[in-house]
């Protein structure tokens, strides 16, 4: 990884197409961005993309910035594109598919076609088709091994799931990492101890947030919650210094009467910790229960052991447990994961803990969102904007030096709404 300490914490103004190639090669672990919709806008600058005479021109625009940005990103690296659709004389466009395909067939690695949803979307006039409540966010990868930190954006299991992991398992199980191309070991597999994660689910590929505004910025913004799972889980936290390569997140074991009582969001673990303290069980108590395993609704025949695999000495312990705990019993079978910290995962000689956070890029940088959120999570960031008003606004917004103040908007000043009527065409006859 090439040095990028004089490109990181700043908004550089010039056309994505050019400075990306001024950067230093495989220097950022992260691509978020949204460029300009085509035959949507004109932001009044000359050559910007979006307005090409045809949609042809527009995917191929957008391949150019590809190979911009593989000139640009680490190999482990990851390239969030959000796009919206278009439509031309009633035809809808499949734009962001188009491109998509495009990419794909210049070597990009599809991952995830996400889907944004909103809740909140504009209404609509049109009368003749659903109205749209949607966009795409691509997840690419310049090849089939990269890295992402899924438990950086784990949820909370929906309760009916939890229920049901704690019935015995009926199907077959593969750990051969084989059948998981890029996995080295088991542990990447899936967690066969529990049907569940301990740590929460996989989000999955819909985002559901609300339309955001920014009073300052043309209204093409893209809220601050819609890139917080992109750059968690592709823009690592810690990075070697000399080299860029992730550091690994290492974990311990955690017992669920050892987790953190004010992270623990399921109700009925936090009822059932209450009524353990109410009780005085010990620690003595709770391994019993795991020991006995789940042992309720008729299933203990079937688990892998119960009261009658274990000693006298443990059974009594956990049908004592049991007798206070009642359906909560369950509540202390399982146990979760806890990040102790993070590992060097290459060879280079470090003095101390010569660390820097991973480096995100947005090369169409607009209101600054994907910098003000990587600001926030920790992480370094580049912004590139081809318009000198949206460099200002950004690095206002994002808190760094202001290169050219006079382009800042004084209090009820709206000029950059300007840009808002124009570059309509293919947009009237939808």
């Amino acid at each position: 990884m090439t040095d990028a300490t004089e490109w990181v914490n700043d908004i550089h103004r010039g056309d994505a197409r050019d400075v990306l190639g001024e950067m230093p090669e495989s220097s950022v672990h992260s691509v978020v961005t949204s460029p300009p919709y085509y035959g949507l806008r004109d932001y009044g600058e000359d050559d910007q993309i979006g307005l090409e005479e045809s949609l042809n021109q527009y995917v191929e625009e957008l391949v150019t910035v590809g190979e911009e940005i593989r000139h640009v990103l680490r190999p482990d690296g990851s390239w969030w594109l959000n796009l919206g659709d278009s439509f031309e004389n009633k035809q809808k466009l499949l734009v962001p598919h188009r491109v998509a395909t495009a990419l794909q067939d210049a070597g990009w690695v599809v991952r995830a076609d996400c889907i944004w949803a909103k809740p909140d979307s504009m209404p609509h006039p049109v009368k003749d088709r659903l109205r749209e409540t949607k966009e795409f966010i691509f997840h690419l990868s310049p090849s089939a091994d990269y890295w992402f930190d899924l438990d950086a954006v784990r949820e909370p299991h929906a309760e009916s799931s939890l229920e049901r992991a704690k019935r015995p398992y009926q199907g077959v199980k593969t750990q051969e990492s084989g059948h998981h191309p890029g996995r080295d070991d088991e542990s990447g597999v899936h967690n066969f101890d529990s049907p569940v994660h301990e740590n929460g689910k996989n989000p999955g590929d819909v985002f559901q947030v609300p339309v955001s505004s920014f009073p300052d910025a043309h209204f093409a913004v893209y809220p601050e919650e819609l890139v917080e799972t992109p750059i968690k889980a592709t823009v690592p936290p810690t990075t070697c210094a000399v080299c860029g390569t992730p550091y690994e997140r290492t974990t311990r074991e955690v017992p669920v009467w050892e987790a953190d009582r004010s992270a623990i969001e399921r109700p009925q673990l936090r009822r059932a910790l209450e009524r353990a303290d109410d009780a005085d069980l010990t620690a003595e108590h709770f391994e019993a229960i795991r020991t006995v395993g789940f042992n309720d609704a008729g299933y203990a025949e079937a688990t892998a052991s119960g009261f009658d695999d274990v000693d006298d000495e443990t059974a009594a312990l956990a049908r004592e447990s049991k007798d206070v705990l009642g359906g909560y019993f369950r509540e202390f079978c399982g146990a979760a994961t806890e990040t102790t910290g993070w590992e060097q995962a290459c060879d280079c000689p470090t003095v101390g803990d010569y660390t820097e956070p991973g480096i995100v890029l947005d090369p169409f940088a607009g209101a600054g969102t994907t910098a003000l959120v990587a600001k926030r999570l920790g992480r370094r960031f580049v912004g590139v904007e081809l318009n000198p008003d949206f460099v200002a606004m950004a690095q206002r917004r994002v808190g760094v030096d202001v290169d050219e103040p006079d382009r800042l908007l004084d209090d009820g000043e709206t000029h950059l709404a300007a840009f808002a009527d124009g570059g309509a065409r293919g947009r009237l006859n939808e």
